[in-house]
């Protein structure tokens, strides 16, 4: 008999119910959020059944190692959403809220829609490159935050600093707001330039936080995915983003599951043979966002892109609809050098079409 069991992940503690092939609720468990805890639920899933599938709710924070656990005993874990699980619990005859039910619901989400559900993959250097591409950007962002209030705080002490000074972004900037004179006989301008050195040591101190981050990002990329920087619009730094974003490629069946996972995909609806297709909401929209990005350098820099643009209005879409088209299309192009591990080279047909 197939059991699937789905995972209610809190910090604390865990709820796991599992279920049989027919979707009937067989039994239920407690446990901690530690290594014993995950020995008991594996110990208990066995003698419910020797074929298992794991449904786990929040496998990125809370249920992280359990999954990571699960799949080391060569058990199969699904990512399972709580939009989902809640959407699930709300049709079935328990609605209310409570951890059993959530977890009853995830494992009937895994048992009806198990192929679409994304699979949790063993933790590999790909871990690694998300880790410090999340460190990167929570990085730069605090840097931004800072950089606005040195702005702000310069502009009190003398509008017109930047005349004087130059622009913020330059380290010899940042050095010389650190050594920004006092004025005599003026108590609260004496505050303000203190603000004003704390701020400059501290945003100096996250540039060499950020470049000690880059310094661990560059190998990893060179290694894991060398030929997406073959493809014009990718820097390393986008390279990392997408392999912090995907993964391993493997993981992918195809481009159109890629463009699936980055919200590219477009969706059919209507009715009464009145088809259309709309824009996706779903999928991951920092994924999206990276796409967007390498479609812009593509759209001003790169001849076939500037013909496909222009091929999709003269089809009679709009600029943001042809846009959109480019951005399927990088999808496309991304995954085949990805896959392949061969750099990017444009066909010379199309090349001599688009000069």
């Amino acid at each position: 008999m197939r059991i699937t069991l789905g995972v209610d992940a809190h910090k604390e503690q865990h709820t796991v119910v599992a279920i049989d092939e027919v979707g009937r609720y067989l039994s239920e468990i407690t446990l901690p959020n530690d290594r014993a805890g995950y020995a008991q639920a594996y110990q208990w899933a066995c003698g419910l059944g020797a074929v298992r599938q794991w449904g786990v709710e929040n496998s990125g924070p809370f249920g992280r190692a359990l999954a990571q656990y699960l799949l080391r005993q060569g058990e199969q874990v699904l990512e399972v959403s709580p939009h989902l699980t809640g959407r699930q619990r709300r049709r079935s005859r328990q609605p209310a809220k409570c951890d059993p039910h959530d977890a009853l619901a995830g494992a009937r989400l895994v048992l009806q829609e198990a192929h679409p559900l994304p699979r949790v993959v063993p933790e590999d250097q790909t871990t690694q490159v998300k880790l410090w591409v999340e460190q990167r950007d929570n990085l730069v962002g605090e840097r931004t935050r800072l950089l606005n209030r040195l702005h702000a705080q310069l502009t009190e002490a003398d509008p017109h600093y930047k005349a004087s000074l130059g622009l913020l972004t330059q380290a010899q900037t940042l050095r010389q707001c650190q050594a920004y004179p006092l004025p005599p006989d003026d108590p609260i301008g004496q505050v303000r330039v203190t603000i004003i050195q704390q701020l400059a040591t501290v945003i100096l101190q996250l540039e060499e936080q950020i470049e000690q981050v880059t310094q661990h990002l560059q190998p990893l990329v060179t290694q894991l995915a060398p030929s997406l920087v073959s493809i014009q619009g990718i820097s390393w730094l986008h390279a990392a983003q997408l392999i912090a974003r995907v993964g391993r490629i493997e993981t992918m069946a195809s481009s159109a599951a890629l463009a699936r996972h980055a919200g590219l995909a477009p969706m059919l609806c209507g009715t009464a043979g009145n088809y259309y297709h709309r824009v996706s909401p779903r999928g991951d929209r920092q994924l999206n966002a990276v796409f967007h990005r390498i479609a812009q350098v593509q759209s001003r820099h790169n001849l076939l892109a500037q013909a496909y643009l222009a091929k999709k209005k003269a089809e009679g879409k709009t600029a943001k609809h042809a846009f959109r088209c480019l951005k399927r299309r990088m999808v496309d192009i991304v995954y085949a050098v990805w896959k392949s591990g061969k750099p990017y080279q444009a066909p010379a047909t199309e090349v001599a079409e688009a000069a």
